[in-house]
């Protein structure tokens, strides 16, 4: 009774200081309320409905699919499937503020918000795979930017797990998720509930372990995969279009660490996977050049907080990706 009884006052004093009296312990991250997806990586679960850091909303469909706010397009077709990081996926402002959900007001036709906050371009790859079949989708815009490129070497990035490719006399060789991820996972949730011992074992509940790079050949992957949106574009009757995006209004970045074994910069890897689409036919657009030769007063204005895009700066994306679907008529 006594240790019950020191544990209760240590699990209120832990609930006053995080304000967390009237609910189990509240996920400040979007990652918080995601599953592990062995063959994709983590992914949001479906009807999330939940106030996040800094106060945005984020709403999720069947898929994880993230909503576009209230807003309902006239047109059933064409769809547009969208893939990528937490750039498309609009970290840090409302879903109505996503550049996708911009992009869907904008051409009033059915853009699909697949994109997952932390995802390789490996990973947005995998994930336009597994949902090209199920959304039926006219379109595909693969986002990415920089860093996602490094991402394919990895087999951990930013505390989480992920599938990973390395290269076999230039053919892909897939490697599954760390089964740590899926065993921390099936007990995470249950032991979270206690604010206490989530403040307490924080990184043990969350963390699949450091930024693991299991080769230097991110860029090598990339290109290979680039191959297979290109053969299921076919498969499906689908355009798959290449969308660049800036990461940073910074020359570099803490938040997006190099590989030791790779000195080149994130800039060049993406040039790289760039020339790589060219190659192959798949159109690209490169949102990177685009915001480099804006003013630069009104680039930083493009980017907020932590680093991803503001509301205006999805605006400015979607603007660009809507001229560049004009041109592909």
């Amino acid at each position: 009774m006594s240790i019950g009884a020191t544990l209760l006052v240590l699990e209120l004093g832990a609930r006053a200081v995080t304000g967390s009296f009237a609910s189990f312990a509240p996920a400040a991250e979007v990652g918080g309320h995601s599953i592990v997806d062995r063959d994709v990586g983590y992914l949001l679960r479906d009807d999330v409905a939940v106030r996040v850091r800094e106060g945005y909303e984020v709403h999720t469909r069947a898929h994880g699919i993230r909503s576009n706010g209230d807003q309902r397009p006239s047109r059933d077709r064409p769809i547009t499937l969208v893939v990528g990081d937490s750039f498309a996926f609009g970290d840090e402002v409302l879903d109505s503020e996503s550049w996708p959900a911009v992009l869907e007001r904008a051409i009033d036709a059915p853009v699909v918000n697949a994109a997952m906050a932390g995802f390789g371009l490996d990973q947005s790859v995998l994930r336009a795979e597994r949902l090209a079949p199920i959304v039926a989708p006219d379109r595909i815009i693969v986002s990415f930017v920089p860093h996602d490129v490094r991402r394919c070497a990895m087999s951990i990035w930013s505390h989480h797990a992920k599938p990973w490719f390395d290269v076999d006399s230039g053919r892909l060789r897939a490697h599954p998720m760390l089964a740590r991820a899926t065993w921390r996972e099936s007990i995470a949730p249950t032991l979270s509930r206690s604010v206490l011992i989530e403040s307490l074992f924080h990184d043990a509940l969350r963390s699949d372990g450091p930024h693991t790079f299991e080769h230097h050949r991110g860029d090598e992957v990339a290109c290979l995969l680039l191959d297979r949106l290109a053969a299921l574009g076919r498969e499906r009757g689908a355009t798959v279009i290449l969308l660049a995006q800036p990461q940073t209004p910074l020359p570099a970045d803490p938040r997006y660490p190099t590989d030791p074994g790779d000195p080149r910069p994130d800039a060049e890897l993406a040039s790289i996977v760039i020339a790589c689409a060219d190659q192959r036919g798949l159109p690209v657009v490169d949102a990177i050049s685009a915001v480099a030769a804006l003013p630069a007063a009104r680039r930083d204005a493009l980017f907020r907080g932590h680093g991803h895009n503001s509301p205006e700066g999805n605006r400015v994306i979607a603007g660009i990706i809507r001229d560049a679907l004009e041109r592909m008529r």
